[in-house]
C-alpha cells in the first residue's frame, strides 16, 4: 500500500488562513481605532462644555453648565463665565452676601439660567434674556 502525501497543497491552505485572519484582525483594529477616537472627540465636547470658574471681588466661585436645548443664540466661549460673573455681582449689588456662592449656568440657546447656589441650597435663580436679568427664583 502506497500513501501519497501532498506536501505543497498544505503549506497554501496555510498561508491563505494565515492572510486571512490578518485581515479580519486588522479591520477589527481598526474599528476599534474608530470607535475609541469617537469616544476621545465625543467626551472631550462634553468636558469643554462643562468646566469653568470664575472670579469675583469676593473671590472665586465654581461655574457648572449643562448643554443647549437649542442652537440659536447660544453663548460664545468664555460667555459662561461672564455671565456668572455678572449675575453675581447683579446679587451683590441688590444686596446679596456672595461668600461661598457657586453660579450653575444652563444654556438653553434662546436663553439662560444661572441659579446661584451655597452649600446646595439654591438661593436666586436669575433668566438671562436680551441683556438682562430676570429674577426667577421659585
Amino acid at each position: 500500500m502506497t500513501e501519497n502525501k501532498n506536501f505543497g497543497s498544505e503549506g497554501s491552505s496555510s498561508t491563505a488562513n494565515r492572510e486571512n485572519m490578518t485581515g479580519k484582525l486588522m479591520l477589527i483594529v481598526s474599528l476599534l481605532i474608530t470607535v475609541l477616537l469617537v469616544f476621545i472627540f465625543i467626551n472631550s465636547t462634553i468636558t469643554a462644555r462643562s468646566d469653568g470658574t470664575a472670579e469675583s471681588t469676593g473671590g472665586s466661585f465654581p461655574i457648572a453648565t449643562s448643554g443647549s436645548c437649542c442652537s440659536v443664540g447660544a453663548l460664545q466661549s468664555g460667555g459662561d463665565e461672564a455671565l456668572a460673573r455678572g449675575a453675581v455681582e447683579y446679587y451683590r449689588e441688590g444686596g446679596g452676601d456672595i461668600t461661598g456662592i457657586q453660579a450653575l449656568v444652563d444654556d438653553f440657546g434662546c436663553h439662560q439660567e444661572i441659579s446661584l447656589m451655597r452649600d446646595g441650597e439654591l438661593i436666586k435663580r436669575y433668566s438671562y434674556l436680551d441683556s438682562e436679568y430676570i429674577d426667577i427664583t421659585p
